[in-house]
This record gives structure tokens, sequence and C-alpha cells, in this order.
């Protein structure tokens, strides 16, 4: 993975507009003459960066899977499982006026990219697989004997607030949403989800 610290300031300039327009506009309704013009740069000069589109697309897929590791690094609270549980909702939270504009950006790079290559999709899921498994993790340490299934259904139920969110536009409701989530995972116990998630 490549840092954007070890970077030419115009190589960062471009994958952070490509990052902005790409949630705002979508993948496929972003060329590259609209990242050059947001980033300041001449589209001659992108390609000295970036061959393709294609390219500049894994740099921005780099830089939301750093931030995505160094947010639940943030998050990680050694012995209180429940609790890192707590700090992701609460920062995944904090950002609910960008998500009732966009949605979840992850999300939809990974459903853009759905029509090209595989090696794109595969890079764009990348992200949301981390937190998967990360939260799959939490739910281990506290003992659950299904940690992927839970897991699977707390992300899926932090999207679909995010998703509802966006339909009407109000962040307050994903603030809101997200706050009673928060309330429901601080009363859990492995013993409650295990006797739910009996085989």
């Amino acid at each position: 993975m490549v840092t954007q610290k070890s970077c030419p300031k115009k190589w960062v300039d471009l994958v952070d507009a490509a990052d902005l327009l790409f949630r705002e506009r979508g993948y496929h309704n972003t060329t590259l003459k609209d990242i050059a013009e947001k980033a300041g740069v001449p589209l001659g000069n992108v390609y000295y960066y970036f061959k393709t589109k294609s390219a500049l697309c894994l740099a921005v897929v780099d830089k939301r899977q750093s931030q995505v590791s160094n947010m639940l690094e943030l998050c990680l609270c050694q012995g209180n499982p429940q609790q890192s549980l707590v700090r992701l909702l609460k920062s995944i939270a904090s950002n609910s006026g960008e998500f009732a504009r966009f949605g979840c950006p992850l999300v939809s790079l990974s459903r853009d990219m759905g029509t090209e290559a595989p090696e794109l999709k595969q890079a764009a899921d990348s992200s949301i697989k981390t937190i998967m498994g990360w939260v799959a993790a939490r739910f281990s340490e506290m003992g659950v004997n299904r940690p992927w299934d839970i897991a699977f259904d707390l992300v899926a139920r932090m999207q679909g607030i995010i998703m509802l969110g966006r339909v009407e536009g109000k962040p307050k409701l994903i603030e809101e949403s997200y706050s009673r989530t928060m309330a429901w995972l601080g009363q859990l116990s492995a013993q409650h989800i295990n006797k739910k998630y009996a085989a």
C-alpha cells in the first residue's frame, strides 16, 4: 500500500479529489478531467501519475483502507470488546452529515466496481471486509459462539441505517438510530447472543 506521506503533492491532490468526487458523483459519473480540475492539476499531468482511471481508483481504495485501519485501531479498547464496538459506532455516526447526503462511500464504490474488472471489485470490497473481520473478532472476544453471524447482522444493521438516512436526507435519523444500536450493544451478553443464535 502506497502511503500519501511518501508521494508528491500532485499525486495526493489527485487522490483526494478523486476520493471526494467518487463519493459525491460516483465512479462512473466522474471523469479524469473532473478530477484534474478539482485537484487543480493540468489534465496532461494526471497521466504522469496514473495511467488509467482504474489506477487512480486503486489509490483511492488504498487511502480508504488506511483510514479504516486507523479508525479501527483508535476504537480498540483492550479488555472491553463491547466498548470497542460502541466506539466504532460512535466514530461512524460522527459522519452522519456526509452519509445523509451521499450514503456510505465504501459501499457505493463497491457497487460501482461491480461492473468493472474483478480486481477493482475485490479491492473496493476490502474495507468492508476489514470492518466485518474486526467486528467478528470483538464478538469472539466476548465469547460468542458464532461471531461472524452476529458481525454480519450488526454491519448489515449499520449499513441499513445509513441507507435509509440517505433516503430521508436527515443526519439526525442516522445519529438517533446509531444511538439506539449502541444502547443495545451495551446490554448484550455472550449468553444472550449464543441463545439467540443457537443452531
